[in-house]
């Protein structure tokens, strides 16, 4: 009975510490997605302005006729 406990104890422990890791793990996944939307963000900005100042040189350009 005691080393039946004992392995229910130990079995406990595990679980309790791959909880943590697990936590630990998701902690670091959610801060990379927060950090991957935002460069997402930045770089979808960049690209907005490249384009509204490629646009901009377009219409600057001599019309063909």
């Amino acid at each position: 009975m005691l080393s039946e406990l004992d392995e229910i104890a130990a079995r406990i422990e595990q679980l309790a510490q791959l909880a943590n890791s697990l936590r630990a793990e998701n902690a670091t996944l959610r801060q990379g997605l927060v950090d991957a939307q935002a460069e997402s963000r930045s770089l979808r900005s960049r690209l907005d302005a490249a384009r509204q100042r490629i646009e901009a040189l377009i219409e600057k350009l001599p019309a063909t006729e």
